[in-house]
């Protein structure tokens, strides 16, 4: 049973391995940070602000309409399809 307890010991990382791995996360996700920093501050075009306002309303009209339909649908109340007899 000696073995088994060596395999399981092996699969556990080293503890310097693991404050390796944060250390390297920690400098990965400032360098990130500092990367992406000024475009965060960019804030988003007004174009770009429009379309998304555009698709907002697109996709609050066609959920009305969505629900508009299901009520007024009687095959649907029915359980049935308009394609079978």
């Amino acid at each position: 049973m000696d073995g088994m307890s060596d395999k399981s010991d092996e699969s556990q990382p080293k503890p310097q391995d693991a404050a390796a791995a944060r250390e390297r996360q920690r400098l990965i996700g400032r360098r990130l940070q500092s990367f992406f920093d000024d475009t965060i501050q960019e804030g988003v075009p007004d174009e770009f602000s429009k379309l998304l306002d555009q698709l907002d309303e697109a996709e609050q009209k066609r959920a009305g309409e969505d629900s508009e339909t299901e009520v007024a649908d009687p095959a649907r109340e029915s359980g049935t399809s308009g394609g079978s007899r």
